[in-house]
């Protein structure tokens, strides 16, 4: 497992991949090549000295390439182990082939890893790092620094720059915007069913999020804990213009938990191994 320091700006995630690998290999392996398995709008892949080129359908891109997407863009790769990575507009991504490190320079991403695949996945950003293993969260980055990341299901933990770390739960937000030193704040709560009804990097791909039952469940555990008014609604809303590039348009409502209610239930050690067998 690679150690990313307190401070360096990183974001770290768990991922374990490889085509080409016997499948159990693949399982704890390191990155080696991914699928695009959906397109919409301009998406390029930029090789190291040898320019752009459109993405292809079905093709593979490897570690030593950049994926760029333009405005109202979006597109969807998958690794050996199922792993997912979904990027929106103006988004700038890469991952380092045989390494678990992938890095997102600009824009908004959703990672989801499998339960069970092994391993830590680390992406890096400008302003953050976070570790994540068996989740699946929403990650922005901007050019002057932002950073914000969503947990959809599971757990994931941020260090910021200036070594202050934030673990956040199914439903949590932790965020740093723009131009502003030090860390970032949270974790705090937002409206996950809300949230899951706008987001472009849910609703605007055909294929269903495999890990969509596992959010679904906390969903259900954030609603039960509003009805019952241990969570509550702040009536601030974070929108398109804290963080994501023009065309996501991911709207955020915040939400508060009463005084001396423990945080939500950690869901990802009591979900069973994720056996997704869906399209490739």
């Amino acid at each position: 497992m690679d150690r990313v320091s307190a401070g360096r700006l990183v974001v770290a995630f768990s991922v374990a991949c490889g085509f080409g690998l016997p499948p159990d290999a693949a399982r704890g392996g390191a990155l080696q090549t991914a699928v695009f398995t959906e397109l919409g709008g301009k998406v390029w892949v930029i090789e190291r000295d040898q320019g752009a080129r459109a993405a292809v359908l079905r093709a593979t891109v490897g570690g030593r390439s950049t994926v760029k997407t333009a405005d109202r863009s979006r597109v969807e790769m998958e690794f050996a182990d199922r792993s997912l990575v979904r990027l929106g507009s103006n988004a700038i991504f890469a991952f380092q082939q045989a390494t678990r490190e992938m890095k997102l320079d600009e824009g908004a991403m959703l990672l989801r890893v499998p339960k069970g695949v092994g391993g830590v996945t680390t992406v890096r950003t400008a302003a953050a790092t976070a570790a994540i293993t068996g989740t699946t969260v929403l990650v922005s980055a901007s050019k002057g620094g932002g950073f914000r990341m969503v947990v959809l299901e599971g757990v994931a933990e941020v260090t910021y720059a200036d070594g202050a770390r934030v673990r956040c739960r199914s439903g949590d937000m932790t965020m740093r915007p723009a131009g502003e030193p030090g860390g970032g704040t949270g974790p705090s709560q937002i409206h996950l069913e809300g949230l899951m009804g706008s987001a472009g990097l849910v609703t605007e791909f055909r294929r269903e999020l495999p890990s969509l039952a596992l959010i679904r469940a906390a969903i259900q555990l954030q609603s039960e804990r509003l009805a019952a008014g241990n969570l509550q609604e702040t009536g601030r809303t974070f929108g398109a213009s804290t963080l994501e590039p023009s065309g996501d348009r991911d709207r955020i409502r915040s939400l508060t938990r009463k005084t001396g209610v423990d945080p939500l239930k950690d869901l990802r050690d009591t979900r069973p191994r994720d056996n997704y067998t869906g399209p490739k």
